[in-house]
């Protein structure tokens, strides 16, 4: 869906098919040498609402995240807070290395997680609300590429 919209709206879009590993996703983006590169999660471990997270060495990538953040944090109710949009450096793995995914690729970047699939409730809001989120993210990505990237 998201992919759609943001082909609707002009820009182009590359993603690789749902075999491609994570590791092998943060190769492509660079290969292709994309613009943005926006991983889409839900998230695991007993909480509620959004979380994006964001290379702070990318130039953009925080604007991006917050972009984004602000249309789909309101959209499942979650406060913009230091937990909920966090820098690479307070994201981090159990050995105290960022996420693969946020340290990786080059290009300007936003790792959104959006609600709790663990949670009963909460996912089968993501699965009746797939349409409403891929339209906040567009929003987002859109109104930074409009305001940061084709100034």
């Amino acid at each position: 869906l998201l992919k759609s919209k943001l082909e609707a709206a002009g820009y182009r879009v590359y993603l690789p098919d749902s075999n491609t590993t994570y590791k092998e996703r943060g190769a492509l983006s660079n290969e292709v040498g994309a613009d943005l590169h926006i991983p889409l999660h839900s998230n695991a471990g007993g909480g509620s609402g959004t979380r994006i997270f964001y290379n702070g060495a990318l130039q953009g990538s925080k604007e991006l995240s917050a972009s984004i953040f602000q249309y789909l944090g309101a959209l499942t109710n979650t406060p913009l807070n230091d937990r909920n949009l966090k820098e690479d450096y307070l994201a981090l793995m159990p050995n105290g290395t960022p996420f693969y995914e946020i340290r990786e690729p080059k290009a300007e970047m936003a790792y959104i997680e959006v609600e709790f699939h663990d949670i009963s409730e909460k996912a089968k809001w993501i699965v009746n609300n797939k349409d409403t989120m891929a339209n906040a993210i567009t929003k987002g990505i859109i109104e930074y590429c409009e305001s940061y990237l084709l100034k």
